[in-house]
């Protein structure tokens, strides 16, 4: 391999990984924060906020 190619290969890497960080960050620190919210709350109260969570994550 060249050393450019090598280089160009790079940096579309870190281009990809820094694009996917903002594309996935906030979803996850949501996902996050509403499973530590899950914990402080009863049983049946977090199953409905989880079936929730799943439906609104899909879409």
């Amino acid at each position: 391999m060249n050393e450019g190619m090598f280089q160009l290969g790079v940096t579309l890497m870190l281009h990809s990984l820094v694009l996917f960080c903002l594309a996935w960050g906030r979803p996850l620190l949501r996902a996050l924060s509403q499973r530590i919210i899950m914990l402080n709350l009863k049983p049946r109260q977090s199953a409905e906020v989880i079936r929730f969570i799943s439906l609104g994550g899909r879409r």
